[in-house]
């Protein structure tokens, strides 16, 4: 027996204080309602829980976003729903004002009622607000900041790849020549991937993606000592740019390659420069899809001709919905021995490339077709330049299936115009310059010019001279090689007074998930009504068709407005939804097991009462030794 160490009492002891930890750490839950109370209680657990619970508030925060993004939205509905009333109120007297059983003297008490209810949608524009944001009166410097410049285009990236043409390729990208090789880039215009002959004498004139899903490129041969079949060569790629076949155009004199398209039968048709006639002329080949030439020709009338073709270039050819083909270029005329200006020149050929007609058009100056688009009634619209007497104006016109000219029109002598495509609304969209600065023009169906849009803030310098339109309705443009993409907005009908402002509404818990709204401006300026005048019958008249077209753009934007309520309803839900559900998950790692923990403090607490009882029995027992010394 010993006195120094109790040691069933320390060991007793010590038991008692594990037990009582536990029952602590027990009690701690219980009174807490969580499990982790620390991050020793579960580290791994601590941190899931605390990401889940910045996601939950963000989530949370972004449903009270969505219900104010809701909220604004009904405000400017209700306020719109006015205007309607106003606009049809409005018609309604523009239709009475029309009726000859009215003297003017009676119109002029209708258009005192239309000037105070002109001054009431404008009233109801200013004073539309939520939370002090202007709702239906956009304001221009509300709208331009570094991504909406000149408030008319949307910058959306810029390359500065020396580009001398471009092309659309399936997945959204470019494909484009710089400095005598190919290059692809992506939607965004960030570089993929580059082709080089690796000589300098070999430049590649153009490439094109083919519906094979590989390439073909037209390939010019520089050199000096390169004979007349090894000038133009034609090259096809397969998807991952392996060589399969390459041709040369042969059996006529070659000068240069400028073109090569994929033909609806498969066949690649090269155009360019040749001789055989006058001194260049136009050249056409055709390949079959294994690389065979089936033909190759030079265009140009004969000499004895008195108004023989001097030198025909074309500059592009595009094939028609029947599979014939157009081209557009310049030709020179010879008249008596002696060669004219340059013309624009246009060509039809049929589908095995015989020449069906061709249509000149020029001033006393150089001129030459740039570009050409396939028109729905079997016509083609060309654009180009007009030169007269040392002045050049930008020059659109129309052609029917059989060469007749059907319309044109001489846009001012600053203008430029090089490119041509069509947009999703019908509308035409070319491509030039105003006095040096890089725009894009827009005509309607019947060459009437509705806008331009200049792209000062871009790095575009000087004409445009290449122009895509994609899916998404945004715009490559070309000039001086540099390329810029945008998203133009316009609006139809001469709308052009409409401004537009884009709210986000952040409707997520993480960056970068947001909705934008976009809001226009509803005034009488941008509806085109403060005009109107119903004073005379023909102001009156006039005025029904401004008020249709108001009505349309109010409609068109309370429907827009619409979308974006039921849109918001579903984020709205989803967002809760999605709350919902990781609080529950969340629930499940900190939360108590109240019932658990119960089972666990009795256990705990019996130990613990246990354990003290035990420790005051080992405290006793060294009493026994007292015996021993009496």
């Amino acid at each position: 027996m010993i006195i120094k160490h109790n040691i069933s009492s320390l060991n007793t002891n010590n038991r008692l204080t594990q037990h009582k930890k536990k029952a602590d750490s027990v009690l701690e839950k219980l009174s807490s309602g969580y499990k982790i109370n620390r991050a020793g209680d579960d580290a791994t657990g601590l941190a899931i829980s605390e990401k889940m619970r910045g996601q939950i508030r963000g989530l949370n925060m972004a449903g009270k976003n969505i219900q104010d993004g809701i909220s604004l939205i009904q405000t400017a509905e209700g306020a719109l729903n006015e205007v309607h009333s106003i606009l049809q109120r409005g018609r309604q007297l523009s239709i009475q004002g029309a009726n000859d059983t009215l003297t003017n003297f009676d119109r002029s008490h209708l258009q005192q009622e239309i000037a105070q209810l002109n001054n009431e949608i404008n009233r109801i524009s200013s004073n539309t607000h939520f939370n002090g944001i202007p709702l239906l009166d956009v304001l221009p410097e509300e709208i331009i900041d570094n991504t909406q410049l000149n408030n008319n285009y949307k910058l959306i990236w810029e390359q500065n790849y020396e580009l001398t043409k471009i092309t659309k390729s399936s997945d959204g990208g470019i494909l484009g020549i710089s400095n005598g090789g190919a290059v692809k880039l992506n939607a965004e215009g960030i570089h993929e991937w580059s082709i080089t002959t690796g000589n300098s004498n070999l430049q590649i004139a153009d490439i094109r993606e083919t519906t094979d899903g590989g390439y073909v490129m037209l390939v010019n041969n520089y050199d000096l000592n390169a004979t007349d079949n090894q000038k133009i060569t034609l090259v096809k790629l397969d998807a991952n740019r392996n060589e399969r076949w390459k041709s040369n155009v042969s059996g006529l004199y070659s000068i240069k390659g400028e073109k090569v398209i994929e033909t609806t039968n498969g066949s690649f048709l090269v155009t360019g420069i040749g001789s055989g006639i006058q001194n260049a002329d136009a050249l056409t080949a055709v390949f079959s899809p294994t690389g065979t030439q089936l033909m190759a020709t030079v265009s140009g009338s004969p000499q004895s001709d008195k108004y023989a073709y001097g030198e025909d270039i074309l500059l592009k050819v595009i094939e028609t919905s029947n599979g014939e083909f157009i081209g557009v270029g310049n030709v020179s005329l010879k008249i008596n021995n002696s060669y004219t200006d340059k013309d624009n020149w246009v060509v039809k050929y049929d589908k095995n490339l015989n020449l069906l007609w061709d249509f000149r058009i020029g001033g006393s100056d150089n001129d030459e077709a740039k570009d050409v688009i396939a028109t729905d009634d079997g016509g083609v619209i060309v654009v180009g330049n007009y030169k007269e007497n040392g002045t050049s104006s930008g020059l659109i016109y129309k052609l029917d299936a059989k060469g007749n000219k059907l319309w044109e029109q001489k846009v001012d002598s600053s203008f430029s115009f090089n490119t041509i495509s069509r947009s999703s609304q019908g509308d035409y969209l070319v491509g030039g310059d105003v006095n040096g600065t890089s725009t894009i023009f827009i005509f309607d169906a019947d060459g009437n010019q509705k806008l331009n849009v200049p792209l000062k803030d871009s790095i575009l310098i000087g004409s445009i001279t290449e122009m895509l339109i994609h899916d998404n309705g945004s715009i490559t443009a070309m000039a001086r090689g540099k390329s810029t993409n945008v998203l133009v907005d316009y609006l139809t009908n001469n709308q052009s007074n409409i401004k537009t402002k884009e709210l986000i509404l952040q409707v997520g818990a993480n960056s970068n998930q947001s909705l934008s709204i976009q809001l226009q401006s509803i005034t009488t300026n941008s509806l085109n009504l403060n005009t109107i005048n119903l004073s005379t019958r023909l102001g009156a008249e006039s005025a029904i068709s401004k008020f249709d077209t108001a009505i349309q753009i109010v409609s068109a934007f309370r429907s827009k407005l619409g979308a974006y309520y039921n849109r918001l309803e579903h984020a709205y839900q989803s967002v809760m939804n999605t709350s919902e559900n990781l609080q529950f998950a969340e629930s499940r790692i900190r939360d108590t097991d109240m019932a658990k923990e119960m089972m666990t403090f009795t256990k705990n607490n019996i130990l613990l009462q246990t354990t003290l009882s035990m420790l005051a029995q080992a405290n006793k027992q060294p009493e026994g030794i007292l015996q021993l010394l009496q």
